[in-house]
């Protein structure tokens, strides 16, 4: 469980980063 992981994903930062 990453809390951080989930944070940027809902900002749409970590699917770009995918």
């Amino acid at each position: 469980q990453i809390p951080q992981a989930t944070a940027s994903m809902k900002d749409g930062k970590w699917e770009r980063k995918k």
